[in-house]
Parts: structure tokens; C-alpha cells; sequence
């Protein structure tokens, strides 16, 4: 269905997903039903990681929007998690559709070191405009 790529930088872990999870006709960009659709869905993983046991805890803090161009392109959610290995967590989950496939990122690091948003957003829309 898809493959995902790692990238470290010392202060944060970016994890990328391209997938279809079985989806037709993705359309490009962040705003369609099933963009925003996956992203509740991933939403909802957080939640099933905090009721494995896998998370100690998290709180959904909404909406995030990445200044530039990444926030035309991306739809994003902010998360702190109490991580059991790495302790308290700030992650960032973000979705759009690209060429009928889904990407997701997620940009997570221990909450001292989380990067500007401007960072992440350069590394996610040099990330995109490379594909």
C-alpha cells in the first residue's frame, strides 16, 4: 500500500508515509474529505497508542497552521505526548494528497527541542516539491 522514510537531525525525528490505504483518486492538495479524513483517522491512532499502553499519555492540542507554503499545502494537527522512552514529546502530524497517494508527516522530538515551525515547514514542502 505505500512506504515511509525516516529523517533525523538530532533534535527531532520526521517520519513520512506515502500510501493509498486502499483509496481511488486522491486528490492533490489538503483540503478533500478523504485528506482531512485521514488525518482524523491518525488522530485516532494517538488515541489507540495511549490505550496500548505504547504512549503514557496525550493531548490533542487542535489545529496547527504552518506558515508559508506548507500551509496551503498540508492540513496538520499538534500533539503533546508523554512518550515512556523519551518523556514529554511535541509531535506535529501533517497530510495532504500528492499524485493520488496520501503523505504523511509526522515531526516529533522531545518538547525542549522542537523545531520553529518555519523549520518544519521548509522541510516538508523541500520534501514535496522533490517528489
Amino acid at each position: 500500500l505505500g512506504y515511509s522514510v525516516v529523517y533525523t537531525n538530532g533534535r527531532w525525528k520526521a517520519d513520512i508515509f506515502v500510501y493509498d490505504a486502499g483509496v481511488a483518486n486522491i486528490p492533490d492538495g489538503a483540503s478533500s474529505p478523504v485528506v482531512t479524513g485521514q488525518l482524523a483517522q491518525a488522530a485516532g491512532d494517538v488515541r489507540t497508542a495511549v490505550a496500548q499502553g505504547i504512549y503514557r499519555g496525550s493531548e490533542d492540542r487542535g489545529a496547527e497552521r504552518l506558515p508559508g507554503e506548507a500551509g496551503a499545502r498540508l492540513t496538520c494537527r499538534a500533539f503533546s505526548i508523554d512518550h515512556p522512552a523519551l518523556g514529554p514529546t511535541e509531535s506535529l502530524l501533517c497530510l495532504t494528497g500528492l499524485r493520488g497517494q496520501f503523505v504523511k508527516f509526522r515531526l516529533s522530538g522531545p518538547a525542549a527541542k522542537q523545531p520553529p515551525k518555519a523549520e518544519a515547514e521548509r522541510f516538508m514542502t523541500g520534501w514535496l516539491d522533490r517528489q
